[in-house]
């Protein structure tokens, strides 16, 4: 194979730790941020069957990944979700070397989930690296928009 580029898309998260509280407190903030965005997405009214059907097939979802890494070890823990700094390291290591793919990426990703130019929260670029899109910080700028 002769690849000229490769994508990791990957989530944000540590879910590689040998120690279990390790595991547990990361996957306790990553996991409370995506239920925080289910519930956000469909709201506190009465949804109808078909959002009450997506909802529970999400948390059931996300809930065998959070069985998965609380209580299982070794082999029989099938997914190990590591930071962007793990995978840069690795990627180096084997002679991947990052290159720029559009000229605009964060503004792009800002479009991508519907945020104004002006918001500085929606997508992170270190060092042209990656483009991170960053959940949490969009739901506490809409939040704040409301309330504010």
């Amino acid at each position: 194979m002769s690849s000229k580029s490769l994508f990791v898309v990957e989530q944000e998260a540590n879910h590689n730790s040998n120690r279990l509280v390790d595991r547990f407190v990361d996957g306790l903030h990553y996991y409370s941020a995506i239920f925080d965005s289910i519930d956000a997405t469909f709201g506190n009214t009465r949804p109808t069957r078909e959002q009450a059907q997506g909802r529970i097939m999400l948390k059931e979802m996300f809930g065998r990944e959070i069985e998965n890494m609380v209580a299982y070890e070794g082999l029989d823990r099938v997914e190990r979700p590591e930071r962007f700094s793990r995978w840069e390291l690795r990627m180096t290591r084997v002679g991947f070397r990052p290159v720029r793919m559009w000229y605009n990426s964060d503004e792009d990703a800002k479009q991508m989930v519907g945020l104004p130019d002006e918001s500085k929260h929606a997508a992170k670029v270190p060092m042209v690296l990656a483009v991170t899109l960053d959940w949490f910080s969009v739901i506490t700028e809409v939040q704040e928009e409301i309330t504010g």
